[in-house]
C-alpha cells in the first residue's frame, strides 16, 4: 500500500469514527443505560496499535475493548463481503495481521462497518456518510467458528496461509477457498505495496457468529439482535 492510500485509509477511518461518536456511541450508551456505564475513544496510541479503538465499560466494571473495521475504499458499493486480514508485509518481512496476531490481543470485540455516503461523488466526511450497516462480532467467536468450520486458528494460520499464496499463485485471478467452492476464500492484493493475505468472507457467514446489527444514520439507530 502506498503511503498515499495507507494514510487516506486512516483519515477516512477518522471521520468514520467521528461519525460513530457523534450518532451511534450516545445512543447506545442510552439504549443501555442499565447496563453500560460509559464508551470513550481511545487515544492512547499504544493501546490503538493493539487493536483498541473505543472502549466500552459496563456498570459491573468491566470493559470491552472494540477495534471499529470499516470497508472504507468500498463506500456505496453495497458489498457483500468483509475482508478478515490475516498478515502482510512490511519491510519485505511477513507480519501478522489483526484477526491471529499477538499484537492485536487487546481486542475483544470488532465491529465490522459498510458505509454510503449521501453524494457518492464527494469526499468522505461526517456531514457526507448516510448511512453505516455494523456488525458487531465477539473476537473469541470469530475465532472458534473458523476454527471449527474451516480449520484455520492461532496455530496454524501461517501455514495455511502459505500454502494458499501458493495455490493463488499458479493461476491469475484463481480463487482459493478455505473449504468447498463457496464461502470464505484467500486473497492477496497484489497492487498494494504490502501485499495483504486476506480471507474474503461474506456476510452470510458473518451472520452466523454476529451477536447485533445496527443501522446507523444521522437520524436513527435500527438495532437487530441476532
Amino acid at each position: 500500500m502506498t503511503d498515499s492510500n495507507y494514510n487516506k485509509n486512516i483519515d477516512d477511518e477518522s471521520i468514520v469514527g467521528e461519525f460513530l461518536d457523534k450518532y451511534f456511541y450516545p445512543v447506545i450508551e442510552e439504549k443501555y443505560t442499565n447496563n453500560i456505564k460509559s464508551i470513550s475513544r481511545n487515544f492512547n496510541i499504544s493501546k490503538q496499535n493493539k487493536g483498541v479503538d473505543v472502549i466500552l465499560e459496563s456498570k459491573t466494571g468491566s470493559l470491552i475493548n472494540i477495534d471499529e473495521k470499516t470497508a472504507t475504499e468500498y463506500f456505496n458499493k453495497d458489498i457483500p463481503t468483509f475482508v478478515l486480514e490475516i498478515s502482510f508485509l512490511k519491510d519485505d518481512l511477513l507480519k501478522d495481521g489483526w484477526l491471529f496476531g499477538e499484537k492485536y490481543s487487546d481486542t475483544d470485540t470488532y465491529l465490522f462497518c459498510w458505509g454510503w455516503k449521501e453524494d457518492a461523488d464527494k469526499s468522505l466526511s461526517v456531514e457526507n456518510i448516510k448511512h453505516i450497516e455494523a456488525y458487531s462480532i465477539r473476537k473469541s467467536e470469530l475465532q472458534k467458528f473458523l476454527d471449527d468450520n474451516y480449520d484455520i486458528n492461532k496455530l496454524n494460520y501461517k501455514q495455511k496461509s502459505k500454502i494458499a499464496v501458493k495455490e493463488i499463485n499458479k493461476g491469475y485471478n484463481k480463487k482459493v477457498y478455505l473449504k468447498g467452492e463457496s464461502g470464505p476464500r484467500w486473497n492477496i492484493s497484489h497492487h498494494l505495496n504490502e501485499k495483504p493475505i486476506n480471507i474474503v468472507t461474506p456476510k452470510h457467514i458473518l451472520k452466523k457468529v454476529t451477536k447485533t446489527i445496527f443501522n446507523i444514520s444521522k437520524h436513527e439507530v435500527e438495532i437487530k439482535e441476532l
